[in-house]
């Protein structure tokens, strides 16, 4: 096992741990990621602090369809619990939406860690597992499709769809009514989200957001 690791990250703790489990390690300024298992599985770990600001600022998304075309399985770890959202100002249905179209829509695994040292161990814990694969294997397994998963029938769809922030089941039912697929909606404009019966001009924007 080997691990690369972003000169960005907290590279004195995790020197220390690596050290401790024997497991090889180097230190480079990576162009995508904080961490690479292998040279072959791609991490990147976020704060849940720092993940609902770049939901606010449109960041996360960027960052995440920059990775779309990366020749390695790409993995987010969003890292804290709930109490360090506390203040943020962020709904709990926004930061859903946001979940539900990186991990579905765009096929980007999600894992969550407490703190720091959890992060390491996942990323260890992969090591351990991808050693029971080959090369061919761990790609299957774990590299999304370029395009991301789309989702299929009519009852996934409005699942999906109540996950955006205001949207409940007879919402999602118009929309769907209305633009006629999960992609339509989400390139829909706000006014035209506002055509839907029951989706103001508040709703809208929190929708746009997600998605934008």
């Amino acid at each position: 096992m080997h691990i690369t690791i972003d000169t960005r990250e907290k590279c004195d703790e995790a020197v220390q741990y690596l050290n401790s489990k024997n497991i090889s390690y180097s230190i480079e300024q990576l162009k995508y990621g904080d961490y690479i298992l292998n040279n072959r599985i791609v991490f990147e770990r976020k704060t849940l602090v720092d993940f609902v600001q770049s939901v606010k600022d449109g960041r996360l998304f960027r960052q995440t369809y920059s990775r779309a075309n990366i020749d390695k399985p790409y993995i987010l770890i969003l890292e804290g619990n709930k109490g360090t959202l506390s203040g943020s100002n962020m709904k709990r249905e926004a930061v859903q939406g946001a979940l539900v179209h990186i991990a579905v829509f765009m096929g980007i695994p999600v894992l969550r860690a407490q703190n720091y040292m959890e992060t390491l161990q996942l990323i260890v814990a992969a090591g351990m597992q991808e050693e029971k694969y080959d090369a061919v294997n761990v790609k299957q397994i774990y590299l999304r499709q370029p395009k991301g998963r789309k989702a299929k029938g009519k009852t996934e769809k409005i699942r999906l769809l109540q996950s955006l922030p205001g949207i409940g089941k007879s919402r999602a039912n118009d929309l769907l009514t209305e633009f006629g697929s999960v992609k339509n909606i989400m390139l829909a404009s706000e006014d035209d989200l506002c055509r839907v019966r029951g989706i103001g001009k508040g709703t809208a924007i929190q929708i746009k957001r997600v998605f934008e």
